[in-house]
């Protein structure tokens, strides 16, 4: 994998957020020449400190097409790792807002890409992209079947339409593009924004926050297995370098627990016993939202290195040390 990434000069857009800057540090790691995009360099400083003097770092807006533009000049590696998401109750409220920044977001990169001549490009696509029609475990195949779910209506079709777009410019121009759909990514890092978290960083927070009882949305039934961040990280690099062919691949575990599993497995950690309590006016989600992990073995031979436990645990630790 080195060799590949040795002197290429690649963007992230994102690359100060969550997932992006583990992927910085992966391709700085690797010898690339490395530019991220950001609207704040405060960002940058927050989750790059150590990487500040080998990357280089644009600051502006992903919604203006002629900053993109510019930015991708001399470029020849390109992750579109930036997103307008948050938690399901701010997928509920703003489901237009979500969907039309995010497909503006594809839109901008895709003909940046092509007007620079990007030799590759990684988009960024979702587990949520499955409906309601898709089997569980989904597979890539059942991607676009039926009505995506509805508390996240505007997010799902924002990534579906991010996948299609993307196959329609490589019929029409033949770029090689890499489509990962990553479930339920934690790690440290995330958004741990108590207003806006999502459900693993929600439940840390609560959990190191000593709440008693603990409330859950819905039954607790709901299943989910959950990826580490940096064993994410390694996989986009991996599809962009061995499988740019514009063809999903999912990026997950084997590991399904469910929601109330996950409170008890945290609570374990913790070494505390509050009790759980379930309110069933609250929305359940999915009942199951896991993926078949088997075309990522197949083409680029991922592996998750972390378990959830391993992983919950370096997230708590990080947590309680930068918030």
């Amino acid at each position: 994998m080195v060799d590949f990434w040795k002197g290429k000069n690649v963007l992230v857009t994102g690359g100060s957020g969550f997932v992006g800057s583990f992927v910085v540090e992966q391709l700085v790691n690797a010898g690339s020449n490395v530019t991220i995009i950001t609207q704040s360099k405060n960002d940058a400083v927050l989750n790059l400190s150590s990487l500040l003097n080998r990357i280089t770092i644009f600051e502006g807006d992903l919604m203006d097409a002629s900053f993109v533009e510019a930015s991708f000049v001399h470029q020849e590696i390109v992750f579109h790792l930036a997103s307008y998401k948050r938690n399901i109750v701010f997928h509920q409220k703003y489901p237009a807002d979500i969907l039309r920044i995010n497909t503006t977001l594809a839109m901008n990169v895709l003909e940046a890409a092509k007007k620079n001549n990007i030799e590759r490009l990684l988009l960024m696509s979702s587990g949520i992209v499955y409906g309601n029609e898709s089997q569980s475990p989904n597979k890539e195949e059942d991607g676009l079947l039926g009505e995506v779910e509805t508390a996240h209506f505007g997010y799902g079709w924002s990534k579906r339409f991010t996948e299609v777009l993307a196959r329609a410019y490589v019929l029409q121009t033949g770029m090689k593009i890499a489509i990962a759909r990553p479930y339920n990514v934690f790690g440290p890092r995330d958004n741990f924004d108590k207003e806006s978290a999502q459900v693993v960083p929600a439940f840390i927070n609560r959990i190191l926050d000593c709440e008693n009882p603990f409330v859950m949305w819905g039954d607790g039934n709901q299943e989910r297995s959950f990826l580490y961040v940096e064993d994410l990280a390694r996989g986009l690099l991996d599809l962009t370098e061995r499988y740019a062919v514009c063809d999903p691949v999912n990026f997950g575990t084997n590991e399904v627990i469910t929601l109330k599993e996950l409170a008890l497995l945290l609570m374990d950690i913790e070494g505390i016993n509050p009790e759980l309590q379930f309110d069933m006016s609250k929305p359940n989600g999915l009942v199951k939202r896991n993926c078949d992990n088997s075309k990522s073995f197949e083409k680029i031979g991922f592996q998750p290195q972390y378990s959830l436990k391993e992983g919950l645990k370096k997230t708590i630790e990080w947590r309680r040390s930068n918030t």
